[in-house]
């Protein structure tokens, strides 16, 4: 369940652990894995994130730490 062989539009979060999105991104796939690298502002302090990305109403949650 998530990626299929077909376009997909593909919602990316970035959100602190207070709740706030500190990063918001679109993005178009093609084919059954994304590989990208995600370019995190400045602004964005050490710590604990939680990385959301949403495909087809499905959203799927991972940990990200920033060292």
């Amino acid at each position: 369940d998530g990626l299929t062989g077909e376009r997909q539009e593909i919602q990316l979060l970035v959100i602190d652990l207070q709740g706030k999105v500190v990063m918001s991104e679109r993005l178009m796939n093609e084919g059954d894995h994304l590989n990208r690298v995600i370019g995190l502002d400045r602004s964005i302090t050490t710590g604990v994130y939680l990385l959301n990305l949403t495909v087809d109403g499905k959203t799927f949650t991972k940990r990200l730490s920033v060292l």
